[in-house]
């Protein structure tokens, strides 16, 4: 059993580097892109998805793009997904994006599988900690606000249209719901994540940054401005966006995001790095059936489970441990500590006293 994972473990490693190979140059790009080419800026996840999408419909032949001349032109060229979205990104933001950013993007995809490795014992723990990793993606239904029913499919439609958008036919969509319109509200940026959709399509990109955007607002709503540096907020949204990526895709994609792309692709100090690794398992797997028990009710279940996890936050008498902590404190000090916590009780070092620089 144990071997059949590691052979997951280390196939799953080779999809994280295969799609960028082979890479073909397909458009010429402007001289005058200045880019600093060292960095990799984070870009609007919107913008990221309809690119993915328009791919998609590029190779769809019910979609009016298929038989646009310049589809016809990616097809005989066989450029891949990833070249694509390397193209248009630059053509979206040529300040920002530049030729090779996503080749970029997905070394450090692969450094951070590497790094995630060895610091998690993942070999060793592989049965314990990913016993669906060859499972097929959860599709269970992410019960779409009225609003994000809506900003989807007008990201769909303009992916499927003959039309190829730029940054301003992005920028000039609108929200109508209630008779009230409104701008299309932002998915945030994003640059780690490129390698989940690269890898997972899409749709599953877009089922990540949901649970991202539910987990922030749940906690902004709950904690107001303290969902940081270590206080009750910072735990309950990385426990809820780990309950929701494992309802919604699965155990192993729920590691992927939070352990592998989100936390070592943005280094931490070692006090929010363990921190948010051990709430991280709490959520996607040691209380994970608890948070996702759902009774008879109006509200959708991702919103009675914020709900079930706030309960489980609030109870810091019996579910919460408060190591003294601060970013000066030493990794080996941290890691102990964070070993020798209940995987039943979430890890907080800042019950609100520190002001942090």
């Amino acid at each position: 059993m144990l071997k059949r994972y590691v052979i997951v473990f280390i196939v799953l490693a080779g999809l994280l580097t295969g799609c960028s190979q082979q890479r073909k140059t397909t458009t010429a790009v402007s001289s005058k892109i200045t880019a600093d080419t060292t960095a990799i800026p984070a870009l609007p996840a919107e913008a990221i998805y309809l690119i993915g999408q328009e791919w998609i419909a590029i190779h769809d032949s019910t979609t009016a793009k298929y038989h646009t001349p310049i589809a016809n032109q990616v097809r005989n060229n066989q450029t891949t997904m990833d070249e694509y979205l390397d193209q248009r990104l630059t053509e979206f933001y040529p300040q920002l994006a530049y030729p090779g950013y996503v080749n970029k993007v997905m070394r450090i995809a692969e450094w951070s599988m590497l790094q995630a490795a060895p610091q998690q014992n993942i070999i060793s723990n592989i049965g314990a900690e990913l016993p669906n990793g060859a499972q097929a993606v959860n599709m269970a239904s992410l019960e779409l606000t009225q609003e994000e029913f809506i900003r989807i499919n007008q990201l769909n439609r303009m992916a499927a249209s003959a039309d190829f958008a730029d940054k301003d036919a992005l920028d000039s969509l609108r929200l109508q719901v209630n008779n009230v319109e409104d701008t299309l509200s932002v998915w945030e940026t994003e640059n780690a994540g490129i390698s989940i959709m690269l890898t997972f399509g899409p749709n599953i990109y877009m089922r990540v940054m949901q649970c991202k955007i539910r987990a922030e607002q749940m906690a902004q709503y709950y904690y107001g401005d303290a969902t940081t540096y270590g206080r009750r907020g910072d735990a309950f949204k990385h426990i809820f966006v780990n309950a929701m990526l494992r309802k919604y895709t699965n155990r192993l994609m729920a590691w992927l995001v939070m352990d592998v792309y989100w936390e070592y692709a943005s280094p931490n100090a070692p006090c929010d790095h363990y921190m948010d690794l051990h709430n991280n398992t709490i959520g996607r797997q040691t209380r994970y059936k608890a948070f996702t028990h759902t009774v008879e009710s109006e509200l959708p279940s991702w919103m009675q489970m914020a709900a079930n996890i706030h309960s489980y936050i609030e109870d810091t008498t019996h579910n919460s441990v408060y190591h003294s902590w601060d970013l000066t404190t030493p990794s080996i000090v941290v890691k102990d500590a964070e070993k020798r916590t209940s995987n039943q009780q979430y890890i907080i070092w800042n019950q609100g006293d520190k002001t942090i620089p």
